[in-house]
């Protein structure tokens, strides 16, 4: 006969490694990988009922990897052009947040120079 108790025990081990890399002053990228060993004994019976004992193994990934870009700035335009003279566009400037700094003055006390984010339409004819 089979009964239920809460006797479990557990052995887990792992690591964890991460890169990152700046190819310009503004970019980074980052990758990570890490690995996750859960070995969980308990009664058969019990598993069944505790998700601590019995799912564990399923709600804990063994392998996760992980890829991440992270840019201060992005400025992105979108153009048509109807006519070989005529462009009409869409411009966007700082888009990832709500200003960045650009420059510091240097006076006392410094002061930066932010630029605020910004969309932009318009038309432009050239003759």
């Amino acid at each position: 006969m089979a009964s239920a108790n809460n006797k479990a025990s557990a052995l887990t081990y792992g690591f964890e490694i991460s890169v990152g890399w700046k190819p310009l002053n503004r970019w980074r990228l980052q990758g990570n990988y890490s690995y996750l060993e859960l070995n969980i004994s308990s009664n058969e019976l019990f598993k069944l009922f505790d998700p601590s004992t019995g799912g564990a193994n399923k709600v804990n990934p063994q392998h996760q990897l992980s890829v991440r870009s992270n840019i201060d700035t992005l400025d992105a335009k979108l153009a048509f052009k109807p006519h070989k003279n005529a462009e009409l566009f869409l411009i966007g400037q700082n888009l990832f947040s709500q200003n960045h700094r650009e420059f510091v003055a240097h006076t006392i006390p410094p002061i930066p120079g932010t630029i605020p984010r910004g969309i932009y339409a318009g038309a432009r004819w050239q003759f």
